[in-house]
This record gives structure tokens, C-alpha cells and sequence, in this order.
């Protein structure tokens, strides 16, 4: 597992949407409020974290990697010590071996997202669900469960059935829950009320307008044939995973298997809390397979845990070593077969996620003090330069079809800022590949030919082409640099 996630943080494909995430804790580093002060469309627990991170290591793709590897091998530990707690050596073998040789969940927890995090803090959360003993231990693990939540609130599900089963648990001796519950109303609003008194809008913009906005026609709009693309792909990366599901979830049509496989009630409500999760996935306007990663070491550690009490029923013990070595075996081959997807390649070199290229074309024709104008925040931040306002979240902050005043108010740009920047020079350079300014937002939509033409020809009046990168990252797209032409600045394009 460790070997993995060193690889992905050194050569994992750069995830071009790590930029706003990088983006949001360099905005927290520098004293920077969430919503208010720039674009972010997930909840405000990432940006604190990564950005007290970044105030001490800096903003660039390699210290957000570095945490979120920290953040994983946690996930690793846990993961192994409560399955080893709750059902023997074979369970915590056989969670180990699930989540140690899956490149597909290595290299998801190792980017610049917010996977790790919440996978982590939503487990720890589970973890002490499962073990609660007295108040302290409940307490905590729910507030954990609500940080998690609260870092990304498609987790907000897995609440339901494990509150629901407090109060029924608990209904003759209400106080508890009552106290719980109120426990968690005061961590929710005292993490969420700061933003909805200073920016209620672009706080409810980012974590549930942006997110719906995407109407048919949108390229984030995924009919159900891309769900079930998505959840084919999500298969056939966690094949192994689901072989030992299978027989668990078969377990609950017979009495005897079923009292045998789930000797604590709190696993159903986990199992449900997973379904409800997965089920928000499925549902949400787009699907990714990544999506259901911070769920899967949770998914892991029940199924684990099940199956390993299965195979304890059985006489044989030769059963085990076989499933073991075909567990082991069945991941090395998944490793060997699968690793390579998540690295991009030029030609047969890997294709660095640091953009040492990129940001060494930029340092050379900058200052320190530079500004930037670009569609890939991430190249700002490792050269080391700072992003024109409202590009800190783009390219999904270039919301062409909204006034000033709003955009102003939301941080994004439409075509008339845009002008006023381009025309006055406000950018010391401008780095973009050639589809820039290609999709609008909010929505997600195609801007027609003669707007995006427009867009261009002012790029070009106003600024000339200085390098050009043939492959960025491993993307076989081009990026191209642009410095003013150092005309004499106009108010007007």
C-alpha cells in the first residue's frame, strides 16, 4: 500500500481538478475566507486542514499529495486494527490485502482531492460507532462522522440509520440521544453558521447549487447509460471486493448463516448508511467511479469482517489459505494489470503530476510577483505565482451568461471582465490550452462558436504567444504561454 501511494504521489496522473482543491488551502493559508474570498464547491473542512498544511509546506501539488498519503496510511491502520479486533487474523488479512493492492483506490486517495479526508475521518467515525462503550466514544465518533459529512455532504446519508438506531436504541433512556444529537447541532453550526452569516449565497452556491446546475444537454449531465458506465468501471476495479460481498449479502437469506455473519446489529446500520451513500451517488446530475471511494474502506472493513466469520463456520481450515493465496494472487495480477491507468505516459516516460516543465516556462518569463491567467489553476501554484482573482477555481469559475455584479459577488469572470482584463494587461501572463474558455458555467454548457471566437481574438490582440508545450502532463493536449504586447492599455477592447 505504502509503495503505491509513493508512486501516485510521484507519478500519478495529474487530476486537473486538483487545482481549485490546491487552491482553496493556499486561499486558507493566506488568510482567505472560503466562499466569500474564492470559488470552492465542496464543504469548508478540506480547505482548513489542507491549508494549515500548505501555511507550513506550502501550496503545491506535492504537499496536498503528501498529506492526503498521510491521511490514507491512517485510513490503513484503522483498517487493520478493527478488523483484526472484531474478527481474528484472517479478517484484518483480508482487508489488508483489499485496499494494500488496489491501485484504483491508491491512486484516488493519493490526489489533490478530498477522498483521503473524509474516507478517514468518516471510517475513524464508524470505527468508534462500532465500539462505543460509553459516551465519550459515542460522541466522539459522531462528531467525526459530522466532520466528515461536512467535508464532503454527499456522505450526509450514512447519518440517517445511524441515528435512527440511537433513538431506538436508546428510547427508553432518551437523555442520551438528546444529548448527542444536541452535541452535534453545535458542531454543525459552529462550522457552518460563520459562512452563512458572511456569505450565505456562495456558501449554499458551492455546496449545492454548483452541483445541480448541471441541466440536459450539459457535459456533466450523465444519463443512465454513463451511471452504469461508471459503475462498471467501479467493477471491474474492485472485482475482488465484490466476490467477497456477494457471499456476505447471500448470508442474510438464511437464519442460521445470517446470525452467524452479523453478530452486531450496528453492522446493519453501517451496511444501510453504505447503501444510502452509494445510492447519492448514483443519483447525483454526474457520476464517477471515483466518487465512491471515500466509502469503500468502510465498504472493506464490513465485508471483511462478514466474510471472515463465513469461512469461520466452515470445518475445513484449509479454506482459508486457499481464499487467502487467491486473494493475494488475484490482487498482485490487479496491481501488475491495472497500475498503469493511472499514469500518464510521454511516450515511455511517465509524465511528472509536478509540472516541472510548465512551471519552468513561466518562472522564465515572470517575476515572483507575477499574475496569472489560467484554466488549470494547479500550473499557478507550482510555479509559484499568483492566480488573477477569480481564476482560482477554474475553469469552472468562467460564468459567461451572469453580470458583473454577481460574479463579483461569486468570484468568477464573465466575457466583460474578462475583456477589461485582457485589455488592460491585468494578467503578466496568460497560460491556456486551446479549448480555454470552451465550457460555461454555471450549467456546464458549450459556449457557441462566435462567443468562444471572440473570446480568442482578444487573447490574441492583446497578448502574443511566447512558448508553447506540446503535451501537458501526459494529456497530449498543448499549452501554450502568452506575455502582453505591451501596447498602451485602454479601457476598452
Amino acid at each position: 500500500m505504502t509503495l503505491m501511494l509513493v508512486c501516485f504521489w510521484r507519478y500519478g496522473y495529474i487530476h486537473l481538478d486538483g487545482g481549485y482543491y490546491v487552491s482553496a488551502g493556499y486561499g486558507v493559508a493566506h488568510g482567505h475566507v472560503p466562499y466569500r474570498d474564492f470559488f470552492f464547491p465542496q464543504g469548508p473542512i478540506y480547505p482548513y486542514v489542507y491549508g494549515l498544511f500548505h501555511l507550513l509546506f506550502g501550496s503545491t501539488v506535492q504537499t496536498t499529495r503528501l498529506l492526503s498519503l498521510i491521511w490514507a496510511l491512517i485510513i490503513f491502520i484503522l483498517l487493520y486494527k478493527h478488523t483484526l479486533h472484531a474478527a481474528g487474523l484472517f479478517a484484518a488479512t483480508i482487508a489488508t490485502l483489499l485496499l494494500g493492492l488496489n491501485s484504483f483506490i491508491a491512486y484516488f486517495l493519493v490526489v489533490e482531492k478530498l477522498n483521503a479526508l473524509s474516507g478517514c475521518l468518516l471510517l475513524a467515525g464508524c470505527i468508534l460507532f462500532m465500539r462505543q462503550q460509553n459516551d465519550w466514544r459515542l460522541h466522539i465518533g459522531l462528531t467525526l462522522l459530522s466532520l466528515a459529512v461536512m467535508t464532503r455532504y454527499t456522505l450526509l446519508p450514512v447519518l440517517v440509520p445511524v441515528y435512527l438506531w440511537l433513538i431506538w436504541q436508546n428510547r427508553r433512556t432518551p437523555v442520551i440521544v438528546v444529548r448527542a444529537i444536541f452535541l452535534q447541532c453545535v458542531v454543525m453550526a459552529a462550522l457552518t453558521l460563520p459562512f452563512l452569516v458572511l456569505c450565505p449565497e456562495q456558501f449554499l452556491y458551492g455546496i449545492i447549487g454548483v452541483h445541480v446546475s448541471a441541466g440536459a444537454g450539459s457535459i456533466y449531465h450523465f444519463g443512465l447509460m454513463n451511471k452504469l458506465g461508471a459503475i462498471s468501471q467501479l467493477a471491474r476495479y474492485n472485482s475482488l471486493l465484490l466476490l467477497i460481498t456477494f457471499p456476505v449479502l447471500l448470508t442474510l437469506l438464511f437464519r442460521k448463516t445470517r446470525r452467524t455473519v452479523f453478530l452486531d446489529p450496528r453492522e446493519w446500520v453501517l451496511w444501510i448508511g453504505l447503501g444510502l451513500v452509494s445510492l447519492a451517488h448514483f443519483l447525483a446530475n454526474w457520476c464517477h467511479a471515483s466518487y465512491q471511494v471515500p466509502v469503500i474502506p468502510l465498504w472493506i472493513m464490513l465485508a471483511s469482517v462478514g466474510f471472515a466469520r463465513y469461512v469461520h463456520s466452515f470445518q475445513y481450515s484449509f479454506i482459508k489459505k486457499a481464499f487467502g493465496l487467491a486473494l493475494l494472487m488475484g490482487g498482485l495480477l490487479s496491481v501488475i494489470g491495472y497500475s498503469h491507468n493511472f499514469i500518464w505516459f510521454d511516450g515511455h516516460t511517465p509524465a511528472s503530476p509536478f509540472l516541472e516543465d510548465v512551471a519552468l516556462e513561466v518562472r522564465k518569463y515572470t517575476q515572483p510577483d507575477a499574475r496569472i491567467i489560467t484554466d488549470q489553476p494547479l500550473i499557478a501554484h507550482q510555479a509559484k505565482r499568483q492566480l488573477l482573482h477569480g481564476f482560482e477555481g477554474a475553469p469552472f469559475t468562467y460564468t459567461p451568461f451572469w453580470t458583473t455584479e454577481r460574479c463579483r459577488l461569486f468570484s468568477t469572470v464573465n466575457d466583460a471582465m474578462l475583456a477589461e482584463m485582457l485589455s488592460n494587461q491585468e494578467a503578466d501572463m496568460i497560460v491556456i490550452g486551446p479549448e480555454a474558455f470552451r465550457m460555461a458555467s454555471p450549467g456546464f454548457v458549450i459556449v457557441d462558436q462566435s462567443r468562444f471566437d471572440q473570446t480568442w481574438a482578444l487573447i490574441n490582440r492583446y497578448y502574443q504567444q511566447v512558448s508553447k508545450i506540446a503535451n501537458f502532463a501526459g494529456t497530449k493536449e498543448p499549452i501554450t504561454l502568452y506575455r502582453p504586447r505591451f501596447e498602451e492599455p485602454t479601457s476598452k477592447p
